[in-house]
């Protein structure tokens, strides 16, 4: 088994208490040890950014109050799961966000692309979206090999790539997804599951 955790934050209780009935319905509780890790409501905390992010098209994007939080609990998150000796350094564990829903027969394709994934696999993408917008190159079976793996609502990690997630996403200016497109993928071997086995509630039409 596991580690699997739930990112979810004060006020979205309705929200979370939903998923987490989703997540026992599907197997996910039961086949890992689930927990629930509460981070901080960007909103409610009055939190802003002063960096912004420099996009294509010439235009600026400064991160919202939402995306900041976002960005914080995914890291607040990997410091917690990187704690000294906690974990086997080969081992990984499943981070969610509290939209997250899976399609049906998650769990054999689920098994059936950690098969498929190079050995040496750092991130794997449950769910993403516009990964095959990107030049995502097929390695064997439903996985994919994603340099641009947009979106962050389930995706296994190696404890041991944590620190690079720690080190090189310390500065926010662009929403999660983009963070770590742009500073840790670069440095970590990343693949995707396409067609997706997880996705966003409400979202579910986001291409692959």
């Amino acid at each position: 088994m596991f580690h699997s955790y739930l990112i979810t934050v004060p006020g979205l209780d309705e929200q979370c208490s939903t998923t987490i009935k989703h997540l026992e319905k599907v197997g996910v509780t039961a086949l890992s040890w689930f927990s629930r890790f509460v981070g901080i409501n960007g909103e409610t905390a009055g939190l802003s950014c002063t960096n912004h992010h420099d996009l294509p098209d010439g235009s600026k994007y400064t991160p919202t109050p939402k995306h900041v939080s976002l960005c914080l609990n995914h890291w607040f998150l990997w410091q917690a799961i990187a704690m000294p000796n906690r974990f086997d350094q080969t081992g990984f564990s499943l981070i969610m966000e509290d939209d997250v829903r899976f399609v049906e027969r998650w769990h054999e394709k689920f098994h059936n692309a950690l098969r498929d994934a190079p050995d040496d696999w750092d991130i794997l993408f449950l769910g993403s979206c516009y990964a095959r917008h990107h030049g995502a190159v097929h390695v064997k079976g439903d996985v994919w090999k994603t340099e641009k793996p947009n979106c962050t609502h389930a995706y296994l990690v190696r404890h041991r790539a944590l620190s690079t997630l720690i080190n090189r996403c310390q500065r926010i200016y662009t929403n999660i997804d983009w963070s770590l497109v742009e500073q840790a993928i670069p440095h970590l071997k990343a693949y995707a599951i396409l067609p997706r086995i997880a996705h966003q509630h409400t979202m579910e039409n986001l291409p692959e």
